[in-house]
């Protein structure tokens, strides 16, 4: 298997000890301190899924929207979960087209492990996802599940935060501007007893966001 990262090409052969080497250049940000904005589109995703790992997220790459639909169906099965929620009627109607179990029913809100909702950016810097109140997931769905799952597309990811306000301020900047913006940077956590990191604390214990790259 041959991974890209910071204009390098290089194999998971346990023999050849660039993947060990690179590794541990990312974790010390050696490639990415400086100037995001030299990095390619490549590098600029290979970062992104970095930092969000590195903050307890998950990042799954998919080719397509076939793809991501099939590798969701994985995902479900490897967690035991029976089914979806969503409130967005697009996302419902891709689910129900894949095979897979959806609920869209508020009287069961209650109740739900795993929701599904879109994002306004993804941010390379932080590793961050941006989302708003604007979308069909309101604010309930960004907070309330254990297991927040984002569907996105490469063509979301911007590298700074102000870059991903920017985009908010001029897509609304003809109707209504959205009552909350918000930031999640992985999932929720809190160390506020004896300082020790609890996550799911205060939100959802998983961020799994789902890009698409075509």
């Amino acid at each position: 298997m041959e991974r890209a990262y910071a204009s390098r090409t290089i194999t998971d052969d346990p023999k050849d000890g660039q993947a060990e080497c690179l590794e541990e250049d990312l974790s010390q940000n050696k490639f990415f301190q400086d100037d995001i904005l030299s990095l390619s589109e490549m590098d600029k995703m290979a970062y992104f899924c970095h930092m969000l790992e590195s903050l307890k997220g998950e990042c799954i790459l998919c080719e397509d929207e076939q793809d991501m639909y099939e590798k969701m169906s994985n995902l479900m099965q490897k967690k035991g979960l029976s089914g979806l929620f969503t409130r967005d009627a697009s996302i419902a109607e891709k689910l129900h087209q894949h095979k897979i179990p959806v609920d869209t029913d508020e009287e069961n809100l209650k109740d739900l492990v795993a929701a599904v909702t879109r994002c306004e950016y993804l941010i390379v810097r932080t590793g961050s996802v941006l989302v708003s109140s604007a979308s069909k997931a309101g604010r309930q769905l960004h907070v309330y599940p254990s297991i927040h799952i984002v569907i996105a597309h490469k063509n979301q990811l911007v590298d700074e935060l102000h870059a991903a306000l920017e985009g908010v301020r001029q897509k609304y900047k003809k109707s209504s501007f959205p009552s909350v913006v918000s930031v999640i940077t992985g999932p929720s956590r809190t160390a506020d007893i004896e300082k020790t990191l609890v996550l799911g604390a205060h939100g959802p214990k998983e961020l799994i966001i789902f890009v698409q790259q075509k």
